[in-house]
């Protein structure tokens, strides 16, 4: 008996209700078989048999072997669980349901398929263990959270951005509406803005020409976890901006960072926590550019060659010169990667519990610009987004990126585009003392480059986790992740002067109070989120 007609006896017999159905289901069976003995029925060729699959593809992919299967490189060529090669989207997490056969996937949706073994590289859970692959396109990989099965796509982006730009002020953010988004604009202005997750209001935000306060309720329990304030001078130029974070649980605040402008391309940050829910005091305070790049981000390395226009625009913000225009193809090549990286981040941040920063990510992206700057900095890498404010639906902001470091690549692209994007939705900047600690820690100790490792790297650690989702000890999903990069504890020195970072935390309590201008200065420590 051909081994997908055993799979549907299998399945029959499994939902039948009675011993009397169970036996006409064995009869029916044993007839089939013989009337396909004798050359009567359904065979392979008969067309009343069962359709192949249309996604059908040459060669499957292995670990370190991947066979795309599409253009954009967001699919690959996997073997299922019956035998043939399918075109699947890549998960944006190892965490998916674990199945046999295909029939154990039919639960998340339309043209979901079970793998074989050691398709992909996953290590936890192992990559022998078969899981669930979504078909190409835009689908849901992350399925178990708020608006499960209805996540972004680049298809409903596009839509609600060319809709508010025609001037609605009330579109889905998702294709069946999960995800909504509400304007209400004042002579022109846009006042406040309201997103809902399920008909839940998940973030907000209040504007007046000066002023803008914002909040998010990732776990849709009615207490926002998240405040910002946001204050601009008369000229509507960004002063100040302060978010304070709440632990869900005592609901008192956590975390507060607090940036103020102080150039063009200049600020001032303040970063508070409060250890052991006590209150807030200070652990970092440091001055930082507001240019936030990507930097030597090892996600990003695959770079290209591209002749820089020569010819230059008014500089923009944060003072950087725009080329005159972006090589042909370039900013549409973007602009699509964009598009990608803001669907795919989206479904992950959801997944992992954070739905308000999933549907702002979507928001985000209707003020976006791609700008070509062959000036950027070269410490930026190849983008680069101008913070700290970039929540203010009054006003464009652009992505600038470097033509003559832009990956070729499109997973490197998607993942350098995402990681400014993470920039608009958490406002965090890159803290100046990890500079100098190997790559693998600056990620794991730096929120943003974590969230762009959880959602992107398929090599993702317990520690991207943890710091991504703010979580002191590894508990699920972080605990199902590689092992860290950061085994000991480490420390940051936070005397101004000498603020650098120390492989040995024992090492920098010496070293850093030394000295009159550091005297009675501590060291902030620099450990993995698991330990204890």
């Amino acid at each position: 008996m051909p081994r997908g007609d055993f799979d549907s006896l299998t399945r029959a017999l499994a939902t039948t209700q009675s011993r009397r159905e169970a036996v006409r289901v064995l009869a029916g069976a044993a007839a089939g078989a013989v009337l396909a003995y004798l050359g009567v029925g359904c065979g392979k060729d008969d067309p009343a048999g069962p359709a192949p699959p249309q996604d059908q593809c040459p060669t499957p992919s292995t670990c370190g072997d991947r066979q795309y299967c599409n253009e954009a490189q967001t699919c690959l060529c996997v073997k299922s669980a019956e035998g043939y090669n399918r075109c699947g989207a890549i998960p944006t997490t190892c965490h998916v349901q674990l199945c046999q056969t295909s029939a154990d996937c039919a639960g998340l949706g339309e043209g979901f398929f079970c793998d074989t073994p050691n398709s992909g590289c996953c290590t936890d859970p192992p990559a022998d263990l078969p899981r669930c692959i979504a078909p190409c396109g835009d689908v849901d990989n992350n399925p178990g959270t708020v608006c499960d099965g209805d996540p972004l796509s680049t298809g409903s982006i596009q839509a609600a951005a060319a809709a508010i730009a025609g001037g609605a002020t009330e579109v889905d953010l998702s294709p069946g509406g999960c995800y909504h988004y509400r304007r209400t604009v004042v002579n022109g202005f846009v006042a406040a803005e309201v997103i809902t997750a399920d008909g839940k209001r998940v973030a907000g935000w209040d504007h007046t020409p000066t002023q803008s306060n914002g909040t998010r309720d990732s776990d849709l329990d009615g207490f926002s976890e998240w405040l910002a304030l946001i204050t601009r001078d008369a000229a509507g130029q960004t002063q100040k901006v302060t978010v304070t974070e709440y632990d869900p649980t005592t609901r008192t605040p956590a975390r507060r960072r607090t940036q103020t402008i102080t150039g063009a391309n200049e600020m001032h940050v303040l970063v508070e926590a409060a250890p052991d829910g006590g209150a807030l005091e200070k652990v970092a305070e440091y001055d930082a550019p507001r240019l936030q790049e990507v930097g030597l981000d090892p996600l990003a390395a695959a770079a290209r060659a591209v002749t820089p226009a020569v010819a230059q625009g008014t500089p923009g913000p944060c003072g950087v010169v725009p080329d005159a225009s972006c090589p042909p193809g370039l900013a549409d090549a973007a602009r699509q990667a964009l598009e990608q990286a803001a669907a795919e981040g989206s479904d992950c941040l959801a997944a992992h519990g954070l739905a308000a920063e999933a549907a702002s990510l979507g928001v985000n992206y209707f003020m976006v610009d791609i700008v070509c700057a062959s000036s950027l900095p070269a410490e930026s890498g190849p983008a680069a987004v101008c913070g700290p404010d970039v929540s203010n639906p009054n006003e464009r902001f652009p992505i600038y990126i470097n033509p003559n470091s832009f990956p070729s690549d499109p997973a490197a692209r998607r993942s350098v585009l995402f990681h400014e994007m993470l920039h608009t939705v958490f406002t965090e900047d890159h803290d100046p003392a990890l500079n100098a600690a190997p790559p693998d820690i600056r990620r794991e100790n730096d929120r943003v480059r974590a969230c762009n490792s959880m959602c992107m790297n398929p090599n993702a650690t317990k520690c991207d986790c943890a710091t991504c989702l703010q979580k002191s000890k590894c508990e699920p999903p972080c605990d199902s992740f590689q092992g860290c990069a950061t085994k000991n504890e480490a420390g940051i020195c936070l005397c101004p002067s000498r603020m650098n970072y120390y492989p040995s935390f024992t090492q920098c309590t010496v070293d850093c109070p030394s000295g009159l201008a550091c005297f009675g200065f501590q060291c902030r420590k620099v450990s993995n989120p698991c330990m204890g």
